[in-house]
């Protein structure tokens, strides 16, 4: 299962050093809140993509197109859900049930809604660790004033090279402090008390 992927990829992560010691402590208690209440429904189990990133998803005339598509495999539905709610919801409520309505035809159940927000927290650990890992080769490290700026809708309205290890410092960090936001929200133990 996905999750079971997500802790050994976290366990590389903070066995590399690559934050602060308080920031990986934090994402290894996030998740591991999250896996106790999550279990996967068997019904769940899609074709999924993986990575809808939005370099993946090309918009054109002929209507939306998914490419690269080396990462997938049968996964939960809601971890290819969970991405596009990052990228094209952010911090919006408004439009993560647009997004959510548009998928299943009907605004979701509360455990739909609920699994769709703790997704989302594992794939914004999923997406920080990967960014921050590949940014290590090139010499980068996180430090605390890079978790300074903010979640990824600060990041949107400006320019940011993702293939430069500032750009994906930035771009982790960004996924980081909005897990950890979500996480540290009193609605959050609602949310997984609803799994």
């Amino acid at each position: 299962p996905f999750l079971d992927g997500m802790l050994a990829v976290l366990g590389h992560f903070t066995a590399a050093k690559l934050t602060p010691p308080e920031v990986s402590d934090e994402a290894c208690a996030l998740l591991t809140r999250i896996d106790a209440a999550y279990r996967l429904d068997p019904g769940d189990v899609v074709a999924s993509h993986n990575d809808l990133n939005p370099g993946n998803i090309l918009f054109g005339e002929q209507g939306v197109v998914f490419v690269d598509w080396e990462s997938a495999f049968a996964a939960d539905r809601f971890v290819d859900l969970a991405a596009i709610l990052n990228y094209f919801a952010a911090d919006s409520a408004a439009d993560a049930e647009l997004i959510l309505t548009a998928y299943f035809g009907r605004p979701p159940s509360p455990r739909e809604a609920a699994r769709a927000e703790a997704m989302r927290q594992v794939i914004r650990l999923f997406y920080a660790c990967l960014l921050l890992m590949a940014a290590a080769p090139q010499g980068g490290r996180a430090t605390e004033a890079d978790f300074a700026a903010g979640g990824y809708e600060a990041l949107r309205a400006g320019s940011i090279e993702a293939g430069s290890a500032e750009g994906k410092i930035a771009l982790g960090c960004a996924f980081l402090n909005d897990a950890f936001r979500a996480g540290r929200a009193p609605t959050f133990a609602a949310t997984l008390a609803a799994l």
